[in-house]
Formats: C-alpha cells, sequence, structure tokens
C-alpha cells in the first residue's frame, strides 16, 4: 500500500505543466504530520495552463481525490470558481462557488451515499463577523425525501458522520425562525433557542445539569484589553533573535494553542515555522501571556483551540 501511495504521488506530481508547485503533507487534523504515518493527504498547488489562477489538488492516502479546484494564490488556497470536495469512499462531499475567495452563489452538500443533502445560497460577506450570508433553499433527509423545499420547511442537522441529528428546527424564507432544538451528546449539551428572520433571539441551555441562558451561541477569547492591547504586549516583551537580525530573518510564525476554560494558554505548536530562534521566540511570548478572557459556548466557559500569526520583521529608516 505504502509503494502504492507513493506511485500514485509521483503520478500526480508529474502531470504539472510547470517546474513551479507547492506541495505540502497534512494529518487528519489539517496540520503538518509529524511523521510519514500520520499523513492523510497531500496537497499540491501548481500552475493552470488554461488561466492565470492555480490549480488546486488534494488526494487521499488512498488515491482518492479529496479536492478539486482552482485558486488565485501559488502558496495557499484563495479559491475562484468551482470547488469539489470528496469523501474517503470517492463519493462528491459538497461543490461550492468561490469568488475573491469567498462563497458566492450556489452549495451543495451531499450524503456520503452521493444522495443530495443541502442547497444553500450564498452572498459576498459584508464583514469578517457576518454568518448570515446563505439562505437555506433545499434539504432532503438520509433517504432523500424533501424536509425544506424552496426555503420552507424543517432543517435537520447532522453530525459530522451522519450518524444522527445534532440539532432541528423550522425555515422560513431560506432562515431559522422559531424554535430550534438540539443535543450534542459528546458533549453532554442540551438547548432551546428561538430565531427570528435568521437571527438568535434567546437561548438556554443544560450542561451537566446547570442552567444557561444566552443570546449568542459561542463568543471567541480575546486578551484582556483586546487587539490593541495585544499589541502592546507584544511591543513590550519580544525580543527580535540577534542570529536572525544578523541573517536578515523576517516573516511569520505560525502558532496554534488551546485557550483553557480558565483563560490559561496551553499546547503551543508551531503550524509555520520561520526559523528555530523564531519559533521558541514566538512559543516564549504567547507562554508569558496573561490568561486570557474565556471563550462562551451555550452561555458556558469553553475550551477552543486557537491560531495566531507572530510577524517578525525588521523596520528600517
Amino acid at each position: 500500500m505504502k509503494l502504492y501511495f507513493l506511485a500514485l504521488l509521483l503520478f500526480f506530481a508529474s502531470q504539472c505543466f510547470a517546474q513551479v508547485e507547492n506541495k505540502t503533507y497534512y494529518d487528519k487534523n489539517g496540520r503538518f504530520p509529524k511523521s510519514t504515518d500520520s499523513i492523510y493527504y497531500i496537497q499540491i498547488i501548481g500552475p493552470d495552463s488554461a488561466s492565470n489562477l492555480f490549480n488546486v489538488q488534494q488526494f487521499y492516502k488512498n488515491g482518492h481525490p479529496k479536492l478539486i479546484g482552482k485558486s488565485t494564490s501559488l502558496k495557499s488556497k484563495v479559491f475562484e470558481g468551482n470547488v469539489i470536495e470528496y469523501y474517503n469512499n470517492a463519493k462528491r462531499k459538497s461543490i461550492t462557488n468561490y469568488k475573491d475567495g469567498g462563497k458566492s452563489g450556489s452549495y451543495y452538500e451531499y450524503f456520503p451515499s452521493g444522495k443530495l443533502y443541502i442547497h444553500k445560497e450564498y452572498t459576498p460577506k459584508k464583514n469578517l463577523s457576518d454568518s448570515l450570508n446563505f439562505t437555506v433553499q433545499n434539504v432532503n433527509d438520509t433517504t432523500g425525501v424533501a424536509t425544506v423545499v424552496d426555503g420552507n420547511g424543517i432543517y435537520n442537522i447532522y453530525d459530522e458522520n451522519f450518524s444522527h441529528i445534532t440539532e432541528s428546527g423550522p425555515i422560513k424564507n431560506g432562515k431559522r425562525n422559531g424554535e430550534w432544538r438540539g443535543a450534542y451528546k459528546e458533549r453532554g449539551i442540551t438547548f432551546i433557542e428561538a430565531y427570528a428572520d435568521g437571527e438568535l433571539i434567546s437561548g438556554e441551555a443544560i450542561f451537566m445539569g446547570q442552567r444557561s441562558s444566552y443570546k449568542k451561541r459561542f463568543i471567541l477569547p480575546v486578551f484582556p484589553g483586546g487587539d490593541v492591547a495585544f499589541g502592546r504586549f507584544l511591543g513590550t516583551h519580544m525580543r527580535y533573535p540577534m542570529i536572525d537580525l544578523q541573517n536578515k530573518v523576517q516573516g511569520r510564525v505560525l502558532l496554534t494553542f488551546i485557550i483553557e476554560k480558565d483563560g490559561k494558554v496551553t499546547n503551543l505548536e508551531v503550524l509555520n515555522s520561520l526559523s528555530p530562534t523564531t519559533d521558541k521566540e514566538a512559543i516564549k511570548i504567547l507562554t508569558a501571556s496573561s490568561p486570557w478572557v474565556n471563550a462562551v459556548e451555550f452561555g458556558f466557559p469553553a475550551k477552543v483551540q486557537y491560531t495566531m500569526p507572530i510577524d517578525f520583521s525588521m523596520v528600517t529608516e
């Protein structure tokens, strides 16, 4: 199997029309693998001979396609046009249309069986925090029976394995309306929420016998004092490693870490390395930071994974 996978990688790499390409390996969590055994899929971004875009191809370890699309960037995924994703069984998972890197127009998602699950229509986001930039047009259950037609009906949302329904409620004119109920069994949370024209009006949740009320389902963690205070903290505490100054090394270290329920930063890892010394400095800075204001989900303190870039730049007069 390993020899077969290697042969497939060599074949797909040989299909690029130019020598310039960006090839990256990922584990199941979308991170850089720590060993060859943890490789889950490979991503290849290379020039498209028919346009000024770049072909994006992802393949599972068994050789089946994971994603096929086009990007405006060679180094990262800034999708443009249709992007098709696939399940590991080679069945189509979704078709998404992108414009300028954001979802736009029709979106189709499928059950692992290949049957159509949902059809949404996206409009461009007005700002990064805008989460209501789509309407639900049609939804089917696992047997193919329609539960939402032309934006009206009952929308059942499944877990990622489609083994059970996690939340359900009415859709009117493509948006949530009325009472929604849900249960995330693996996290022990049950909830009831009220919506009007897609907006959450109120929610009540039960977790480990405790009740909470909320008007926003999820609140992101934040450094005490916000982004401005975090910028001051970096400016005060960060030291540019001398060896990197001498070698004129500058760029970005990308870190991932856990913000615990009490706001403490733990489990720091480097996703994108700049140099061993800048990586070490970036980790040291985050480790020394004050506890953050924790995330809140369903009205309860939440533990979340966070990703943050730390820039090292030599400013010249």
